[in-house]
C-alpha cells in the first residue's frame, strides 16, 4: 500500500503481516499520526508510573497501534478497545490477534460506550476533532470528523465517562487547541478536573494530551447527574437533592442560602439542606414537577386562575418580608409546579428592600398572559400598594382588589 505509515508498516512487521494480504478497505482505518505518539507516550508513562495491574480502555482503536504497542510492553493490562468504525474492528481482530498477544486484547464495535460494560483504571481516547466537511466521505468521517465544530464527539464521551471510570481511574484524551476553548468549560461541568501532561506544535495547531480524573463532588457522590445549566451554575441531581455549583468559584450562594432559610417556614422556595460542602455549592431538597413555562403551553383562563390562587400569596408575603425576588415578569422559569403546589427557585439575585416590588412585577407578568389570550387586561396604578407598609395580610387585601379588575 503507497499510503501506509512507517509507524504502522513498523507494528505490521511485529505480527508477521504481509502487507499485500492488506485490503483498500482496511485503510479507512485511522493511521498512527503523530498524535496517536503522544497519547502511547503519555499511557505508557502513566502505566509506568502506576505499576500495578490495570484495567484499560482504549476507545477509537483505529489500527490498534497504541494497543499493540502496550500490551507487547507490559504483562500487567487487562486490555479492551473499542471503534466505531466497523473496519478499525476488523482490521484489529484479523491482524494483531493473530499474534501471540491475542489473548490479552478484547476488541468490538461500539458508538463511544454503547456496548462497554464495567469500571476502568486507564480510559484513553484520541477522538475525531476537526469540523465536519461537505461531501466527506462516512467511513473517511468516522476517522476524522467529530462534528460540526469538531468538539462535538468529544463532549459526548465526557458525558458518559464517569459511568466507567473507577473512583481513582484516570483518562487521557487528545485535545486540539481547534476546539480546546469550547471543551475546557465542559470538562468543568460534567464534574472533570484535568492538567496538561504533553503538548506539541505543528503548522496549524497544537495538540495537547489532557489527563483527567472526577473531581472531589464527584469522588463523594458517584451517582450525581448533569439536571441543568444556567447562566452563573452547573446544577445537579444527586439522589433527592438538587446540587448547584458556582462557575466562577466565588461563594454567590451564601446570599440565595441565607433567602432561602428565611423562607423556609413559608413554603415559598425549595428547602435547603447541608450536605458538608464549601461556599462554592447550594444544595436542597429536589422539588418534583414540571417547569412553569411547560405548564402553560396550552395557556387558559383557567390555568392563569389557578396560577394566580396558588402564586399570589407567595409574591405578597415577600414583599410583607422586604425581599425582592427579581425575575418576576418572568417568573415561569423560575417557578415548578406540582399539582396545586408552586415552588419559587433560584433566588441568587434577590435582595432586600423597603420597596413593595414583587407585586407590579407580578401583575405584569399576569397582564402579559391574560394578553395572550387576547383580554387586553387594563393597566392599573400600583402607586397605593407601593406605599403601604410591610404588612402581610394589608398588602394582600389591597393586591387582591387589584386583581378583581382583571376578573381574577
Amino acid at each position: 500500500m503507497k499510503n501506509i505509515s512507517k509507524n504502522l508498516k513498523s507494528e505490521l512487521n511485529k505480527v508477521m503481516i504481509s502487507l499485500e494480504d492488506i485490503s483498500e478497505d482496511d485503510f479507512y482505518v485511522y493511521q498512527p499520526r503523530e498524535d496517536s505518539d503522544m497519547l502511547l507516550q503519555s499511557t505508557r508513562q502513566k502505566i509506568k508510573q502506576l505499576n500495578k495491574s490495570l484495567k484499560i480502555l482504549e476507545l477509537g482503536v483505529g489500527s490498534g497501534y497504541i494497543a499493540f504497542n502496550l500490551i507487547s510492553e507490559f504483562d500487567n493490562l487487562d486490555y479492551h478497545a473499542v471503534d466505531l468504525n466497523p473496519d478499525a474492528v476488523n482490521f484489529v481482530k484479523k491482524y494483531y490477534q493473530k499474534s501471540k498477544f491475542k489473548s490479552k486484547l478484547t476488541v468490538k464495535q461500539s458508538d463511544l460506550f454503547e456496548n462497554v460494560k464495567g469500571k476502568y483504571d486507564i480510559i484513553i481516547f484520541n477522538p475525531p476533532y476537526l469540523p465536519k466537511q461537505k461531501n466527506e466521505p462516512y467511513k473517511m468521517s468516522l476517522a476524522l470528523s467529530g462534528g460540526t465544530l469538531g468538539h462535538e464527539t468529544t463532549e459526548k464521551f465526557l458525558q458518559q465517562a464517569r459511568k466507567f471510570l473507577k473512583k481513582n481511574g484516570i483518562m487521557q484524551i487528545i485535545v486540539t487547541s481547534l476546539n480546546a476553548k469550547y471543551l475546557k468549560p465542559i470538562i468543568e461541568r460534567e464534574l472533570f478536573q484535568y492538567k496538561t501532561i504533553k503538548e506539541e506544535k505543528y503548522d496549524f495547531e497544537k495538540l495537547y494530551v489532557y489527563e483527567l480524573e472526577q473531581d472531589d463532588l464527584a469522588k463523594k457522590y458517584p451517582d450525581i447527574q448533569v439536571f441543568a445549566e444556567g447562566w452563573h451554575s452547573y446544577i445537579y441531581r444527586y439522589d433527592k437533592y438538587i446540587i448547584k455549583k458556582s462557575k466562577l468559584n466565588d461563594a454567590r450562594y451564601q446570599k440565595e442560602k441565607m433567602m432561602l432559610q428565611r423562607l423556609s417556614k413559608y413554603n415559598i422556595g425549595p428547602k435547603i439542606v447541608d450536605l458538608g460542602l464549601d461556599d462554592n455549592y447550594l444544595c436542597y431538597e429536589f422539588v418534583p414537577g414540571i417547569l412553569l413555562k411547560d405548564y402553560m403551553k396550552d395557556l387558559t383562563l383557567e390555568k392563569i386562575k389557578q396560577i394566580n390562587k396558588i402564586l399570589l400569596p407567595k409574591i405578597i408575603r415577600l414583599d410583607s418580608l422586604g425581599i425582592k425576588k427579581e425575575e418576576l415578569t418572568r417568573i415561569t422559569s423560575n417557578a415548578i409546579i406540582n399539582k396545586n403546589k408552586i415552588t419559587l427557585i433560584d433566588f441568587e439575585r434577590s435582595k432586600f428592600t423597603k420597596t413593595n416590588d414583587n407585586f407590579p412585577q407580578y401583575l405584569e407578568f399576569i397582564r402579559h398572559l391574560l394578553s395572550r389570550l387576547k383580554l387586553n387586561p387594563k393597566i392599573v396604578d400600583l402607586k397605593e400598594y407601593k406605599k403601604l407598609e410591610n404588612d402581610y395580610d394589608l398588602l394582600l387585601e389591597k393586591a387582591k382588589l387589584i386583581m378583581n379588575n382583571y376578573a381574577l
